[in-house]
């Protein structure tokens, strides 16, 4: 019997990129097992695109504040709360899933009306970032206030999931101010993501030994610090001194585009690693696809992150990964540093060891190692299982 699932997101299609493609990403899975049928409600606008249509997938957009009033997004998610309620509050369902928590205020408005019947049913998920680390150190009055909200859900809602978990540890530590309340039924439901059609391409070097490596992120004043892209032209810069062979040899593809791009261009100019990166505004998604899967390394060395979608797409297509250490991003790495490395965000030295290994490390044993890893946690019917086996403890432990 087909579970029943309501997921409510406040990121969806046509909107490309990040937590948008990771939610996309699970409706198309949910459609392709034929095991649920699903409502999806977002607030996110159709615009131009025609709707999606997906077997087992029905799509409810909430309407959009038309006014001139000041705060729009609080007056929305005001407006949300009650045509949501009524549709979790109208029907049975077998799980209610608030995808991360970038509408607090809606989720919280609705979680205070609910049935107990109704709680039981309802998850939390966290994604990371943006309703966490994103609110809670922002200067805006209004994130503050936002990040109020996110915890007053977070401790009245039973149920709470994370793509990773490290989440786990951020809320302990951050929310329950390191006491977790008895009860909470926690679970990780990773991100989803499917490899590339290709089969693994064998790397040879060309007639100079390039080796090539990717980054990618937003290159605003929040992602330039999220991402923390000056960590790598410094341990290029200390990679010259130990490793003058391989420094020589290393290109580094910077994927971004933002009004910090031109300060991370003189970094690298004054360093005097300009000929070791090149600097890409942006990609397709299916060009930066395909650079995953022939690239001897990606590299995301994020202060805080939560499960990249871009990670997690280079551990899919094969890639060897060198991603920062106790982040959302750190399980990608085998428990035995088979594909890859862990870095401390705020150590060039350290990311400059790793590139070493990395790079003096049989490049094809390291992807057989990612893709060994993909599919043994991370592969959408796994990803389903772990899902459909929480939706059977709410069941089970009413």
């Amino acid at each position: 019997m087909r579970q029943r699932i309501l997921i409510f997101a406040p990121q969806f299609y046509p909107r490309v990129g990040g937590y948008a493609n990771a939610t996309g990403n699970l409706i198309r899975a949910l459609s392709e097992s034929d095991e649920a049928s699903v409502l999806l409600v977002t607030p996110e606008p159709l615009g131009d695109s025609a709707e999606l249509e997906l077997d087992n997938i029905q799509i409810v957009r909430l309407a959009r504040y038309s006014g001139k009033i000041r705060y729009q997004a609080l007056i929305e998610q005001v407006m949300w709360q009650r045509p949501l309620r009524q549709l979790i509050q109208g029907d049975h369902w077998d799980l209610v899933l608030f995808e991360s928590l970038e509408n607090p205020l809606t989720q919280y408005l609705v979680l205070k009306v609910l049935d107990k019947r109704s709680k039981e049913r309802l998850v939390v998920r966290i994604h990371g970032t943006n309703a966490m680390e994103g609110f809670r150190d922002s200067y805006r009055a209004i994130d503050r206030f936002y990040w109020f909200f996110v915890k007053r859900v977070l401790h009245n809602v039973h149920n709470i999931t994370s793509t990773t978990r490290q989440y786990f540890r951020f809320l302990e530590a951050e929310v329950f101010l390191n006491a977790m309340p008895f009860g909470k039924r926690l679970g990780v439901i990773s991100n989803i993501v499917w490899p590339p059609d290709q089969e693994l391409v064998s790397i040879e070097p060309d007639e100079e030994g390039v080796i090539e490596m990717l980054t990618l992120g937003r290159m605003n004043r929040s992602g330039y610090h999220q991402k923390n892209f000056e960590l790598i032209p410094r341990a290029v810069h200390l990679l010259r001194g130990q490793r003058k062979d391989l420094a020589a040899r290393l290109r580094i593809r910077v994927v971004g585009d933002g009004e910090m791009s031109q300060r991370f261009a003189r970094v690298i100019k004054e360093m005097d690693v300009e000929a070791n990166f090149e600097l890409i505004p942006r990609l397709p998604n299916a060009e930066i696809r395909a650079m995953q899967s022939e690239v001897h390394a990606v590299l995301l060395v994020s202060r805080f992150e939560g499960q990249s979608m871009f990670a997690l797409e280079s551990l899919a297509a094969g890639a060897p990964l060198v991603l920062s250490r106790d982040t959302g991003v750190s399980d990608l790495v085998a428990e035995n540093y088979s594909n890859g490395a862990l870095v401390d965000p705020l150590d060039a030295l350290d990311l400059a060891d790793a590139l070493i290994r990395v790079c003096d490390s049989q490049i094809e044993e390291l992807r057989r190692a990612s893709i060994a890893h993909y599919t043994a946690y991370y592969r959408p019917q796994k990803v389903l299982r772990d899902l459909s086996e929480y939706v059977e403890q709410l069941s089970a432990n009413p």
